[in-house]
């Protein structure tokens, strides 16, 4: 399973399980005994045998059955086992397994919209890491509701995988209540990435859930060595850099759903448009198309993690996909299937962030070196940093913190940097130990243009005279002529060019409202055509930058705006695009009314 979350539709479930009730039942038994003995009030309270998931266990202790009886009668149905195992799961524990319960109403959206997909009634349903069993339960309630089929049979054809042996037995706990106890689940404890049972169907006709994220970039949650090289084998096109386990999930999925079936996952927004992941997509959509993408308007999830639902079907000869946002808002229906090379486009479509065609033959790149530091180069300056007065040998240290459009706030706001508080940091670059780091920082002396990242517009802050440095993330452009130094920052501040950027990336920054600045990207960055409108844009960037040293705010506002509008012509962009720039920029205190 992926990101916890809380859900509203479940508030009677998880109002029966109040703080105190919790503590008590932990002083009594482990986490396992406690979801036994409610599933077994459970199963009393509705007169039928106690679930055979936990037959094998230790009859619970008195104290605790009587514990248990105290719950809330009209709380007591399956989904309350799942909720309770995700009470009881300890933390460390969730975030290392990525193990985490599904909100109902996200099961069963994701699910009703899978099942829109599916050509007929599915006769095998799966979920490769089932956790609770919220999915598979979600499965099984909408199956009945579209078909004749009884609850003992479509039980029968659910298959639960999980490495936990715990949470298997809670899902197939979870789905004996629900059909009476008439029918079992088919279950296999172990990694459904390497190991399912050869005895299990080869295809399957729904396959839904919620995978594990774990990112390869945090050390409780990356890989192992073995694991790593048991996977890079069994998936060698895809198990690629640093994707994310889901990214696998996904690729598991469509290896062993049927010709006609569907697939419905949760998956990290990221995985949408992430480099890394581009061999998954493109394997994915070998064989199936990317029909549905769900985005969560109400932040259901309570996770870090930024997801979405993705459904995947039979490859149908229009290529159109529709997005479904939140709970109610209507579709947007008939769009253009994305190309495998990135489903950002999708998600932008999403977020509402205007479609740009651009024109112009040229790009960044081909006049500007385009370069970002890495891990030595964050923390091989540790001890080369000072507050100071910038000069030549020690010039500013410049975060993304301190990076406005067109505007610097160093020295003016402090500054936080490996671990520490700056009120004015410089970088004594002789004193850098390291030859190459030292190297990389005194090639950045020089005219550019620097980019903050994880921003909501890309923004830019000239460097005329070559006395500021990156810290990473912050992104430096280079022109290769000096003279051109306005005239790029001009084009990378076009509100054109950050609604182009969000539609190459969205979903890979820290929120799927930032825009990521990465360099293999920025060089791409389409050139205006209309040169005389662009000479314009340079002069206004060069103005707001100015005016801003000045302190004059109103005139800053003023030169942003007519950036705006000028650069808008030269990229031959309506001025919608630039009213939803403007909407999102970021303006001195005081200014953030201004219209646009």
């Amino acid at each position: 399973m992926g990101p916890a979350g809380v859900d509203p539709l479940a508030a009677p479930v998880i109002g029966a399980l109040p703080s105190h009730w919790i503590s008590q039942a932990r002083s009594i038994a482990s986490p396992r005994a406690i979801v036994a003995s409610v599933a077994r009030h459970v199963a009393a309270l509705r007169s039928i045998r106690s679930p055979l998931a936990f037959a094998d266990d230790p009859s619970c202790p008195s104290e605790l059955a009587m514990h248990a009886s105290r719950l809330d009668p009209d709380a007591c149905t399956p989904d309350l086992l799942g909720v309770l195992w995700e009470t009881l799961l300890a933390p460390d524990d969730k975030r290392a397994q990525g193990a985490h319960f599904t909100p109902r109403r996200v099961a069963d959206r994701l699910v009703g919209l899978t099942l829109d997909a599916v050509e007929g009634p599915p006769r095998t349903v799966w979920d490769p890491s089932c956790g609770g069993g919220a999915f598979l339960l979600a499965a099984a309630r909408e199956i009945e509701a579209r078909t004749n089929v009884s609850r003992s049979a479509i039980v029968a054809g659910i298959y639960a995988s999980d490495i936990d042996h715990t949470a298997l037995a809670v899902c197939d706990a979870t789905l004996e209540l629900w059909c009476g106890a008439t029918a079992r689940p088919t279950t296999h404890c172990g990694d459904a990435l390497l190991d399912l049972p050869r005895s299990w169907p080869s295809n399957m006709d729904l396959i839904v859930g919620n995978p594990p994220f774990l990112g390869q970039l945090t050390a409780d949650t990356a890989r192992g060595a073995a694991r790593r090289e048991a996977l890079t084998a069994e998936y060698a096109l895809v198990a690629t850099g640093y994707v994310d386990d889901a990214g696998l999930f996904l690729e598991l999925a469509v290896r062993r759903a049927s010709a006609s079936g569907s697939i419905g996952l949760v998956l990290p927004e990221s995985l949408l448009g992430a480099r890394d992941a581009e061999a998954t997509r493109r394997s994915a959509q070998d064989s199936f198309s990317l029909q549905t993408l769900w985005v969560d308007e109400g932040q259901s999830f309570a996770a870090a993690v930024d997801v979405v639902g993705v459904v995947l079907a039979k490859r149908n000869a229009e290529g159109r996909s529709r997005i479904v946002r939140g709970w109610s808002s209507p579709p947007i229906e008939d769009l253009p299937e994305p190309a495998p090379d990135s489903w950002a486009p999708l998600l932008a479509d999403a977020l509402g962030v205007p479609r740009v065609s651009l024109s112009g033959d040229e790009m960044i790149g081909d006049h500007a070196e385009v370069t970002a530091g890495f891990r030595q180069h964050f923390y091989g300056i540790s001890d080369a940093v000072a507050n100071g007065h910038p000069s030549p040998a020690t010039p500013q240290l410049m975060t993304s913190g301190t990076i406005d459009p067109l505007r610097s706030t160093w020295g003016v706001s402090p500054v936080r940097f490996a671990g520490s508080r700056w009120e004015n940091p410089v970088l004594d670059i002789a004193a850098i130990e390291d030859d190459a780091v030292r190297g990389w920082f005194g090639e950045r002396c020089v005219p550019k243009v620097l980019l903050a990242s994880q921003t909501r517009v890309v923004e830019a802050l000239v460097d005329e005279i070559g006395q500021m440095v990156p810290s990473v993330p912050v992104v430096s452009v280079e022109p290769r002529d000096p003279a051109l130094v306005w005239h790029t920052a001009a084009a990378l501040s076009s509100p054109a060019i950050t609604a182009w950027m969000l539609r190459e990336a969205a979903g890979t920054g820290l929120s799927h409202d930032a825009v990521r600045i990465r360099a293999r990207t920025l060089a791409r960055v389409p050139l205006p055509a209309d040169q005389g409108a662009w000479d314009l844009g340079a002069a206004h960037a060069r103005a707001a930058q100015r005016a801003d040293l000045e302190q004059n705010h109103g005139r800053y506002v003023e030169a942003l705006r007519d950036l705006a509008n000028v650069m808008g012509i030269a990229y031959g962009v309506d001025d919608v695009v630039g009213a939803w720039w403007w909407e999102r920029i970021r303006l001195p205190e005081g200014f953030e009314d201004t219209p646009y």
